[in-house]
């Protein structure tokens, strides 16, 4: 059996076997080969389509967040930089001072931010607060935290410097205070016509001095207060508010009571108790109560305090301790504080708020 081409041709075998022409062999792999290029053309046309939405998705995404961005920061400018004379800081500003916000130079962290030590271009020591991540509630509690802070006038408390907002870095979304060397996290505004202060609860009640937590005034001797329970901790090794216990009085109270009682050595921490010199445990307990006084001007200057803990000055007779302004007996301070220390201990916010109108 021949074709035409002779027997020696291939297809004359193919043929006699009934095998598959080598023509036919090629133009199969031929299809085959146009077939998978044709899968893989349509798989990445598919996938760069894919591409080309996300890309403009995230484009779209972030032209609307760099929009409502703009609008944000020209309201902050419009509230806050007509009245206050604070700068504008951009972000490569504080970055550059601070050293890319290096923990080394962390000092201090609290319920919404952290606060950085650094040294701006023109040689100013300040304190940068970068808040938390912020929603749109947070937002506005950054304004108003600027706004108060802008307004309080303190010999002891150092001006707002300016602030930073950025919507897009590599640290996400963010929002800085900057002051000279020290933050402040208690200022928030509430509707009405009112300032909202507020401090963070990790035994913040009984820190603040009764004239600050009462009716919200500053004064030079507030911090005398907080520097006095912090004495009285150190040397009792009570806590400055037993929030398990409701009967439980403040330190200042408890060591008032004490001393009073000429039971020095009951407020003397057991662990110290046979340690040190009886009398500079007492000299330290002394002036810890006579810095914690409850009236203002019966408070020494923190300069005063420490020459007394050095027994370079003597310690005055503790005075009484009067009623603060405003309470009739001490039952109704009383009461007043234990509804005072009532709210820091439940506040579902941990925050221990006062009104105080304007």
């Amino acid at each position: 059996m021949v074709n035409e081409f002779g027997p020696e041709d291939p297809r004359t075998a193919g043929c006699v076997l009934a095998l598959p022409s080598a023509n036919k062999a090629r133009r199969s792999h031929h299809f085959n080969r146009e077939l998978v290029f044709g899968f893989l053309g349509a798989f990445f046309r598919i996938l760069g389509a894919i591409g080309c939405v996300t890309l403009y998705k995230k484009w779209d995404k972030k032209r609307k967040q760099d929009a409502l961005h703009q609008v944000y920061v020209t309201s902050v400018k419009s509230q806050i930089l007509p009245n206050t004379g604070a700068k504008w800081f951009q972000i490569g500003e504080l970055e550059q001072a601070i050293k890319g916000f290096s923990q080394r130079n962390l000092i201090g962290q609290g319920g919404s931010g952290s606060v950085y030590k650094g040294t701006l271009s023109d040689g100013t020591l300040t304190a940068v607060k970068k808040f938390f991540d912020m929603d749109s509630k947070g937002d506005e509690e950054f304004i108003n935290e600027a706004k108060i802070i802008s307004k309080i006038r303190h010999r002891n408390l150092l001006p707002l410097r300016g602030f930073c907002v950025t919507s897009d870095n590599l640290n996400g979304k963010g929002r800085y205070l900057v002051r000279e060397l020290q933050i402040l996290d208690l200022a928030k505004q509430s509707k009405g016509g009112q300032t909202h202060l507020t401090t963070r609860v990790a035994g913040t009640y009984g820190y603040l001095a009764p004239e600050y937590a009462f009716y919200g005034q500053l004064t030079e001797k507030s911090d005398v207060y907080s520097f006095g329970v912090v004495i009285l901790e150190i040397m009792s090794g009570r806590r400055v508010l037993d929030a398990s216990n409701s009967s439980a009085l403040l330190i200042t109270d408890w060591a008032w009571t004490m001393v009073k009682s000429r039971n020095v050595e009951g407020v003397f921490n057991v662990s110290i108790r046979e340690e040190g010199p009886k009398r500079v445990m007492e000299r330290f307990v002394h002036v810890g109560i006579l810095c914690a006084h409850v009236m203002v001007a019966l408070r020494p200057t923190i300069e005063d305090a420490l020459r007394m803990l050095e027994g370079d000055i003597d310690i005055p007779r503790l005075p009484d301790r009067p009623l603060p302004l405003g309470f009739e007996s001490f039952e109704s301070y009383s009461l007043h504080c234990d509804r005072f220390r009532d709210i820091s201990i439940s506040s579902s916010s941990n925050s221990l708020s006062r009104y105080i109108p304007k």
